[in-house]
């Protein structure tokens, strides 16, 4: 089932970095959520990392997940 109230920010290619992320974006005071393939919800893609946040924090996480030099961000569109 799809939760409308949260939105994929960032598709990571390790667990490593949605960690890094989500540290980065929760010091910034915005919940966020990972999922991957050991998450039973959310799931996109087994090799992949969703970062997930609120539908009102999308745009200043986005604003901070493409500010990260040494991540390799997919967006959604690149990943379907």
């Amino acid at each position: 089932m799809k939760n409308y109230d949260y939105q994929i920010v960032a598709v990571l290619h390790t667990v490593i970095e949605a960690e890094l992320l989500k540290h980065r974006l929760e010091n910034a005071g915005i919940e966020t959520t990972l999922s991957s393939a050991e998450s039973s919800s959310f799931v996109y893609d087994d090799n992949k990392v969703k970062v997930y946040v609120a539908n009102k924090d999308f745009e200043a996480a986005k604003a901070i997940a493409d500010s990260e030099p040494d991540v390799d961000i997919e967006t959604i569109e690149e990943v379907e």
